[in-house]
């Protein structure tokens, strides 16, 4: 009996670790090919990004190409009528002295003085490839142009929205419930600020002029302002709350009233809600605080952005 026990034990033990070693092979195995899987993932991921690269490059070589074959175009255009062009493409032509009709042709045609209706024309009667008129903007001049129309759109759209909620913040807050007894002078009273003039884009210009920069500085000043003076509103109202619970923890609450005192009960009273009234208006001037950062970090990234791209455009102006 004890030997079949031990043969049962011994056969559940072997059982056991067979199990686990398969359990530990198929998470190996699992490990392995989610390696492999998030190897190939960046590998695809890399490639797209060096493909995507290497289109922008050629587009970019294909741009500028585009803009040297204008200017190469316009400055053989524009050139004085005394001296004599060295052409590049030496299939058509040799040498042109400007002002003259003479053409002198690299291959079988022979010297002529010969004026078709689109400028001089070869002996074989091939138009003249470099007397052709100008041509006008590219296709990538228009998308430039069309691209910028889009930025100034997206910037117009950014600013709108910024300026409504602007006039979404300076809405005042709701008033707190407060007792008959506050006075002018209360500390827990809400503070209510002025609302921060802004200029319209009908005073300021058009976006990217020096005006309505200005009006965005002013704009960051004024919220910076607001936002210190709530930070000065919560650490009042935060002073205030701590002294009272300070005081709560230490036992110094007042001794017991008689209830005959109703003037002492009343004042209690109204301490009471006073101090109920500062922290609402605390988590109110908080709330306040971080939209005002929000906005105010908002407010800079544009001004930073609309800065960067006036520089830009008097860079591509220069």
């Amino acid at each position: 009996m004890f030997d079949v026990l031990s043969l049962s034990l011994s056969l559940s033990l072997s059982l056991s670790l067979s199990l686990s070693l398969s359990l530990s092979l198929s998470l190996s195995l699992s490990l392995s090919l989610s390696l492999s899987l998030i190897h190939s993932l960046q590998a695809q991921a890399e490639l797209k990004e060096r493909d995507r690269e290497l289109e922008e490059a050629s587009v970019l070589l294909q741009a500028v190409t585009e803009e040297r074959n204008q200017v190469l175009q316009l400055q053989l255009c524009s050139a004085p009528t005394n001296t004599v062009r060295l052409l590049i493409h030496s299939k058509y032509h040799e040498h042109i002295p400007q002002g003259s009709s003479v053409l002198v042709c690299s291959k079988t045609c022979q010297t002529t003085e010969r004026n078709g209706p689109q400028g001089p024309l070869h002996p074989c009667g091939a138009a003249c490839p470099w007397q052709a008129a100008p041509a006008g903007p590219g296709p990538m001049a228009s998308e430039q142009i069309s691209r910028l129309h889009q930025q100034n759109s997206s910037l117009r759209a950014a600013v709108a929205q910024m300026r409504r909620d602007m006039e979404g913040l300076r809405t005042p807050l709701p008033p707190q419930p407060a007792s008959s007894t506050r006075t002018p002078a209360d500390p827990g009273a809400p503070v209510q600020h002025a609302a921060a003039p802004t200029g319209s884009s009908d005073a300021t210009g058009p976006e990217g002029t020096p005006a309505y920069t200005r009006a965005l500085e002013q704009e960051v000043s004024e919220l910076k302002t607001r936002c210190r003076k709530l930070e000065e509103q919560l650490e009042g109202a935060t002073a205030a709350t701590t002294t009272t619970t300070t005081r709560e923890a230490a036992g110094l609450r007042p001794a017991p009233v008689a209830p005959e005192n109703a003037y002492m009960q009343n004042h209690i009273r109204s301490l009471n809600e006073t101090i109920g009234g500062l922290r609402m208006e605390k988590v109110a001037s908080g709330a306040a605080q971080k939209k005002q950062e929000v906005r105010v970090a908002h407010l800079e990234s544009a001004l930073a952005s609309l800065t960067q791209q006036k520089m830009r455009a008097r860079k591509e102006c220069h």
